[in-house]
């Protein structure tokens, strides 16, 4: 890949690592308060705090990927499937908390409720820019390669 077109690339894929960041520190941001908080939010929202601590130590290493994600060069269509990865499981991640709110499961107060809603909402938003930003960083790595073909 000659250095105008990697340039171009990289360009494209401004918004892919910004998602990814913000992506990284939202998570980060969640794990920490929900390890360091367990006790009170188990009360509050109606998460057993086993729960709670469980899925913050779960979200701290993804976090990490996630940021380092953020890092990356992307030269070439192999470098993107790992963040098509991510995306997976983020809809997962957003359908699995529909699925908690309306599945009965656990005895959610209001504001658990509220605060799995915001945070699947948040999920699916940040999903959409990564979407957004692997497809144009697809995209101009497809026209680069057909130009060079």
């Amino acid at each position: 890949m000659s250095n105008h077109t990697h340039s171009y690339v990289q360009g494209r894929a401004r918004i892919l690592r910004r998602a990814l960041a913000t992506d990284a520190m939202g998570t980060g941001a969640m794990a920490a308060g929900m390890v360091l908080c367990a006790q009170p939010l188990s009360a509050t929202f109606g998460i057993p705090t086993w729960l709670l601590t469980t899925l913050g130590l779960a979200l701290l290493p993804f976090a990490a990927w996630v940021g380092w994600l953020s890092r990356r060069r992307y030269a070439d269509s192999a470098s993107t499937k790992l963040v098509w990865l991510l995306i997976a499981a983020n809809v997962a991640w957003a359908i699995d908390s529909v699925v908690l709110i309306f599945g009965g499961w656990l005895p959610l107060t209001r504001i658990g409720t509220e605060f799995v809603a915001i945070q699947a909402v948040f999920t699916v938003g940040i999903t959409a820019l990564e979407y957004t930003g692997v497809k144009r960083v697809a995209q101009s790595l497809s026209t680069n390669e057909g130009a060079h073909a």
